[in-house]
């Protein structure tokens, strides 16, 4: 078989599983669901995304790094003209609701402290987080005072015993 080319099959099996809503213009997925509300296609015997598939079959190789948006929020929809193919961070962009994209339009923490500038935490900024430096200082402040004390050996009271009696023979020079 020439490379590029979809097996008729599987082309076929994709196409039977399709409802088409005529008012919307979605292909409704009828097949397995996910948890999460997305069409489950059994492809070489491997459960994948039933809009990934149909990009494949009916347009072609998604490209490393990309994924597939549904511009109608239609989850189970397989209709290749509703599917655009976007970098992560568009489709975070995109998907309204989203926790990234909630949290992207976010410009204030909890208690206040602006989200921008110097005020945002380094190293979680290069995994696409933003934290406020503000509450992490005082975070961090907050748990070395409670930790104070606890800096301190603890032991088991059997442990105290032996080393009670290991100091007293240091402190008669006996070994």
């Amino acid at each position: 078989m020439p490379s590029g080319r979809v097996p008729t099959d599987r082309r076929i099996r994709m196409l039977s599983k399709i409802s088409i809503n005529h008012i919307t213009k979605c292909w409704n997925f009828c097949g397995s669901i996910t948890k999460k509300g997305y069409g489950r296609f059994c492809d070489r015997n491997v459960g994948r995304l039933a809009h990934t598939v149909a990009w494949e079959i009916f347009v072609g190789p998604i490209p490393s790094g990309k994924q597939i948006h549904h511009v109608c929020e239609n989850k189970i929809c397989v209709n290749p003209e509703h599917l655009i193919i976007v970098t992560p961070k568009e489709h975070t962009h995109l998907t309204l609701n989203s926790l990234g994209f909630v949290n992207s339009k976010k410009t204030h923490c909890p208690y206040g402290h602006q989200l921008s500038g110097n005020n945002l935490v380094g190293w979680k900024l290069r995994h696409g987080m933003r934290n406020c430096r503000t509450c992490l200082n005082r975070h961090i402040l907050h748990w070395h005072e409670r930790n104070k004390t606890k800096n301190t050996l603890q032991l088991s009271p059997k442990a105290s015993v032996v080393i009670s009696d290991l100091s007293s023979l240091n402190e008669s020079g006996s070994r």
